[in-house]
């Protein structure tokens, strides 16, 4: 009867033990679940396109210059390495036909409501100087991507440390 019970609080121990490994995997698998790749957006507008070949933006100084274009910002583009300012989408893409197409915005784009920003970010006021008005920022817990969007989870860290400490308390009683 003790030797049941032994391998019975062993078999849950392994199982919280599992589950502790794997629950960090879980976030990374679903951090973009129901939205739609920019990747595959890319030639909807702009059938006169090369394959390959990027549309310059407009430079830019400031995001009142690109006011005319609706939801549009003043932004470093992640695709060429100049370090020019140019009138990019939230999704740090070029406007398509003068329009902004993407469905949420990425990091230090201006925003309204948290709503508006990508997956683990939220729209407010930050720390860099440097631009004005409220942005979508990533939350804490979360670091921002080389595609200027916020990946991570501090929720599932904190759960699966808590499960490996819970596992090892666990096995140490048997």
């Amino acid at each position: 009867m003790e030797t049941r019970r032994c391998n019975r609080f062993r078999g849950l121990g392994l199982l919280v033990l599992f589950l502790a490994l794997v629950t960090p995997c879980w976030p990374l698998a679903l951090t973009t679940f129901g939205k739609s790749n920019p990747q595959n957006n890319n030639n909807q507008n702009n059938e006169n396109k090369q394959p390959g070949e990027r549309i310059q933006a407009r430079e830019c100084a400031s995001d009142s210059e690109c006011a005319g274009i609706k939801d549009a910002s003043c932004l470093e583009s992640i695709f060429t390495k100049d370090k020019k300012l140019r009138c990019l989408c939230g999704d740090y893409r070029e406007p398509r036909n003068g329009l902004c197409d993407n469905q949420y915005k990425g990091v230090k784009v201006l925003c309204n409501s948290n709503d508006e920003c990508t997956t683990g970010a939220q729209c407010m006021v930050g720390n860099d100087t440097s631009l004005m008005g409220k942005r979508c920022w990533c939350m804490q817990g979360y670091d921002v991507d080389e595609d200027m969007q916020c990946s991570g989870s501090s929720v599932a860290v904190g759960l699966s440390a808590l499960s490996l400490v819970a596992s090892l308390l666990v096995a140490a009683n048997v």
